[in-house]
């Protein structure tokens, strides 16, 4: 999935800012600020410069399930 929208964002330049904001939510769930900067100055996501401050809030998005009572979430497919 990561690499088919990495071809989206970069390649292709399909336009939206979903398959952007997925690259996003990547980038500060792994702490990638490289992807993060790529964002900003090939894809032109001027969201993505609120990287740093976004790694408690989008990172933490990710692994919420674990937290959860529903441990299905966890084993569900992405």
């Amino acid at each position: 999935m990561v690499e088919e929208t990495l071809i989206k964002v970069f390649r292709e330049q399909a336009p939206g800012g979903k398959p952007k904001q997925q690259l996003l939510e990547y980038a500060t769930y792994h702490e990638e600020p490289v992807l993060a900067e790529y964002l900003i100055t090939s894809a032109k996501f001027d969201a993505a410069r609120m990287f740093v401050n976004q790694l408690d809030t989008l990172g933490r998005k990710s692994y919420v399930p674990y937290f959860a009572h529903n441990f299905k979430e966890i084993f569900a497919p992405v």
